[in-house]
């Protein structure tokens, strides 16, 4: 997935914003902020290509092999997508 820059923009304002609240700094210096708040843009990124993703086996029509079998179902593509997001 592609992300548009206003896209890496909003990520990275809502990570540093959880980095700060998480690690409680709200105006003062934490060793550790930097690599909370991109381990959370991280997060966010996949969650959202993850989803991005789902959303594609949703809305794709079902495709029949040449044998009679469906290559996929979308429901379950997508579930599994998804859960994808549960195990990050």
């Amino acid at each position: 997935m592609k992300f548009t820059p206003q896209q890496v923009i909003e990520m990275r304002q809502q990570a540093d914003a959880a980095a700060t609240a998480q690690l409680q700094c709200e105006g003062e210096f934490h060793p550790d902020w930097q690599e909370v708040a991109d381990g959370i843009f991280a997060t966010l990124a996949a969650d959202r290509a993850l989803e991005a993703a789902a959303q594609k086996c949703d809305s794709a029509p079902e495709r029949q092999r040449g044998d009679g079998v469906y290559a996929a179902d979308q429901a379950a593509c997508a579930k599994a997508i998804r859960a994808m997001k549960e195990h990050q």
